[in-house]
């Protein structure tokens, strides 16, 4: 993988924007919240925050009842950022969107793939919970 293509240290500039739009956040204002962040990931595409960006706007947009909208940030990080300490996070957090848009066949696979996979993480216990929540 060329160096190019890895994600450049956090500048100044864009911490501060970051920071903002995770204020907005912890504030309960998820849609200015969405909107900082939809703009610092089109702003600073190579920064290091990046999956931490996608994390805050899925979770922005869960906040709000828009699942598919949060299923796309999480997916983002699945697809883009393996690598990511925000990865697990995603893939509990795209299981729950699947089940609160009422794909429980899909949520169902979601949580058992973390279950399975990730045996022993945090994310892997609330799966179980969740699939123990369903009957399962």
């Amino acid at each position: 993988r060329p160096a190019a293509d890895a994600p450049s240290a956090v500048s100044a500039e864009d911490e501060r924007a970051f920071n903002a739009a995770v204020l907005d956040y912890n504030r309960g204002n998820y849609p200015l919240a969405a909107e900082g962040l939809e703009l610092f990931l089109k702003t600073y595409p190579q920064s290091a925050k990046r999956p931490d960006a996608l994390f805050f706007l899925g979770l922005c947009h869960y906040n709000q009842r828009t699942f598919d909208k949060a299923q796309q940030a999480f997916e983002r990080i699945i697809k883009d950022h393996a690598a990511s300490p925000q990865f697990l996070p995603a893939k509990l957090k795209r299981a729950q969107c699947l089940l609160k848009q009422g794909l429980k066949p899909a949520a169902v696979k979601a949580f058992r793939e973390l279950v399975d996979g990730f045996a022993g993480s945090a994310e892997a216990r609330t799966a179980q919970q969740e699939l123990s929540d369903l009957g399962l």
